[in-house]
């Protein structure tokens, strides 16, 4: 990202991002509870199996879950890439897209406010574009790439399946 971000750039995709707050708020908060509970779930299951599955000793990471991940991502030969960057994928963008859905670029007409969002996000946004190229292979700073991140997994995990069997590694059903 330059230092000087392009102002008028960043609020045109802002705006377009934006369009429809009606419907982006109603199903921003349909899904919000549902992704939370989901999401709580899978992490108290995890968090069930900590004996079983055990972890690393000794190697750090961001949350007291990824151990656990880890464990079972390698036990069933899924991407050599640590979960680290999956998380970082996940909070990130969500910061990133709350900072734009709650900003009111609708009526926003100043170049200079989207620069300023682009500056505070920053080093959000570079953890984002690190995580994706970590997790997917594609550097963002290239370019936009529009094909969607689940394809992209599946395109360099390639063919093969993991330790388990057939159709344990695929992402596509």
């Amino acid at each position: 990202m330059p230092l000087n971000p392009k102002g008028k750039k960043i609020m045109s995709s802002m705006q377009k991002t934006y369009k429809d707050p009606k419907k982006a708020k109603s199903v921003f908060y349909a899904s919000k509870n549902a992704g939370k509970i989901k999401g709580q779930l899978e992490l108290d299951t995890i968090a069930e199996m900590r004996e079983f599955l055990g972890g690393r000793i000794m190697v750090p990471y961001k949350e007291p879950w990824m151990d656990r991940v880890d464990s079972v991502k390698s036990m069933l030969g899924w991407t050599p890439t640590n979960v680290t960057h999956f998380r970082d994928l996940g909070v990130f963008g969500e910061q990133i897209l709350l900072g734009v859905r709650y900003g009111s670029w609708a009526k926003e007409i100043r170049p200079e406010a989207a620069a300023n969002w682009a500056n505070y996000w920053r080093p959000e946004i570079q953890g984002y574009v690190h995580a994706y190229r970590a997790a997917t292979g594609v550097d963002l700073r290239q370019g936009v790439e529009a094909t969607m991140p689940g394809i992209l997994l599946q395109e360099r995990l390639g063919p093969t399946t993991g330790a388990l069997g057939s159709g344990v590694r695929s992402l596509a059903r």
